[in-house]
C-alpha cells in the first residue's frame, strides 16, 4: 500500500554551532515532529547528532525512542559533484578535461559503507554517563534503524539536473542570478544575461553566456559561480529524489522553495513541513497551551509523549491539522470553547468515567427501571450526542500532559 508522503518527515534534528565542534539539538522541533508526523527519518550528520541527542535526553529515553519504531536514521555520505576539470579521475583524463564554463556532473559516495558506518559508530563511544554495556546496546539499537541512499536515487537526481540544463532552465537561471547577485554585490535577474547550454558529449555540458563581459570579470570567476549555482540545483534535485523514494516530506528553505516553484509543490502535494509546524503553533497559541520553544529535556516525559502520539486523538489531530489552514482563528477558537466539546472531554475523563460507573450502582437498588433508563442514556445518547472531539481533546488535554510540570 502506498504511503502518503505527508505523514512522514525526513529532517535533521539540529544544527552545528559556529565553530562546527558541537551539535545543537532542536528539541522543540523534534517533539513537534514526533507529534505531527507518523514516522520520522532523521538526516544524521555521521551520528554526531545522535550522540548529542543521547547526551541531552539520556540513555533510557533514547532507547525508548529507538525501540518505538517511530524513527529511522538516514546516515550516508552521498552528494552530486562537478568533475569536468578533475584531473585525478582517470575516466575524466581519458575523455579530456573541460575548459572553463563547461561542466560534467556525477554522484559520489563512500567506497565502503561498512567502514563509513563503523567510523560513525565510534562517536557514540563519547556518550556521557553511560556504561560500556549500555553503549553496546545503544549501537545495536541505532544500527537497526539505519537507512542509506539507494543508487537509483542519485541517478534520478542526475537525470533531472541534466534535463533542467538542456530543457526549460528556469530553475537554473534563477539560481545563477541569485549566485551572481550574492557573489558580486549587484542585483541580477534571470532575464538580464544570455545563458544557453548544449550537451557537447554524453554528460558534458557547455555554457554560453555573456556574464564575463557584463560583469567585467574573468571566465574562471564566472565558472565558479555557475558551478555553485548548478550544484545547488543538483542538491535540491537530490533532496526531491530522496523524498520520492523514501515517501517523506523534507524541509526547504524559503529561497529554495522559490527556486522550485511548482515542481516542489507537485512533490509535496500542496503542503510542506514548515506549513504543518506553523499551523500547529497557530492552533497551540489559540488554545493557550504551553509552547515548545523553551522546553528542556527534563520537562518532557518521553514515554508519555510516545504513548500520546499513538492515541486516536493525536492521529485525528494530525489529519485535521492539514486542513486547518482554511479555518479562521474565530472558527478554531469557537471549536476550542464549544460547550459540548468541553462536556465531552469531562465526560470521557477519569472522573467522568468514575461517575458513569457509580451512578448506575446508586440507581440500581431501589429503581431498576430508572437504572435501565440511565444505562440507555449512558450508552446511546451521551456517547453519540456528546462525543469527544479528537483534535480538540488532543490540543486541550493530551498535548499539555507531555510536560512533567503540567498540573492536570
Amino acid at each position: 500500500m502506498e504511503t502518503d508522503a505527508r505523514t512522514k518527515l525526513m529532517t535533521p534534528i539540529g544544527v552545528w554551532d559556529g565553530s562546527h565542534t558541537d551539535f545543537e539539538i532542536d528539541l522543540p522541533g523534534l517533539i513537534e515532529s514526533l507529534l505531527l508526523f507518523d514516522k520520522i527519518i532523521i538526516e544524521s550528520s555521521r551520528l554526531r547528532d545522535i550522540l548529542a541527542l543521547v547526551n541531552l535526553i539520556g540513555y533510557r529515553n533514547m532507547r525508548t525512542l529507538l525501540d518505538s519504531g517511530v524513527i529511522s536514521i538516514y546516515c550516508d555520505a552521498v552528494s552530486l559533484t562537478q568533475t569536468g576539470q578533475l584531473a585525478v579521475l582517470e575516466s575524466r583524463t581519458r575523455k579530456g578535461l573541460l575548459p572553463p564554463n563547461s561542466f560534467s556532473f556525477d554522484a559520489v559516495r563512500m567506497a565502503d559503507r561498512r567502514v563509513y558506518i563503523s567510523d560513525c559508530m565510534r562517536f557514540l563511544q563519547q556518550a556521557s554517563g553511560i556504561k560500556q554495556k549500555e553503549i553496546r546496546h545503544l549501537k545495536k539499537a541505532v544500527s537497526s534503524r539505519l537507512m542509506q541512499c539507494p543508487e537509483h536515487t542519485t541517478q534520478t537526481a542526475l537525470k533531472d539536473l541534466s534535463g533542467e540544463l538542456v530543457g526549460r532552465k528556469q530553475v537554473i537561471l534563477t539560481s545563477v542570478a541569485n549566485e551572481i547577485s550574492e557573489a558580486f554585490g549587484t542585483q541580477v535577474f534571470p532575464g538580464d544575461f544570455l545563458f544557453s547550454v548544449s550537451e557537447v558529449s554524453a554528460g558534458d555540458f557547455e555554457v554560453d553566456t555573456d556574464l564575463p563581459e557584463r560583469l567585467g570579470v574573468a571566465n574562471e570567476q564566472v565558472h565558479k559561480v555557475l558551478e555553485r549555482a548548478i550544484l545547488g540545483v543538483g542538491g535540491l534535485y537530490l533532496t526531491l529524489s530522496k523524498m520520492r523514494d523514501f515517501e517523506a516530506l523534507s524541509g526547504f528553505k524559503r529561497k529554495e522553495m522559490l527556486l522550485f516553484d511548482e515542481k516542489v509543490c507537485s512533490v509535496l502535494g500542496g503542503t510542506s513541513p514548515e506549513a504543518t509546524f506553523d499551523s500547529f503553533q497557530r492552533v497551540a497559541q489559540l488554545a493557550k497551551v504551553p509552547p515548545t520553544k523553551s522546553v528542556s529535556a527534563s520537562d518532557i516525559s518521553f514515554e508519555r509523549l510516545l504513548s500520546i502520539r499513538e492515541t486516536r486523538e493525536c492521529v485525528d489531530f494530525r489529519r485535521w491539522l492539514s486542513s486547518s489552514s482554511s479555518l479562521s482563528d474565530e472558527d478554531i477558537q469557537e471549536a476550542l470553547s464549544d460547550w459540548s466539546t468541553k462536556l465531552g472531554i469531562a465526560y470521557h475523563s477519569k472522573y467522568g468515567k468514575f461517575l458513569r460507573w457509580v451512578a448506575p450502582l446508586v440507581a440500581s437498588a431501589p429503581f431498576p427501571v430508572a437504572s435501565a433508563a440511565y444505562g440507555f442514556i449512558d450508552t446511546f445518547l451521551l456517547d453519540r450526542l456528546i462525543p469527544q472531539s479528537g483534535p480538540v481533546a488532543f490540543i486541550s488535554e493530551l498535548y499539555p500532559s507531555i510536560y512533567k510540570t503540567t498540573d492536570l
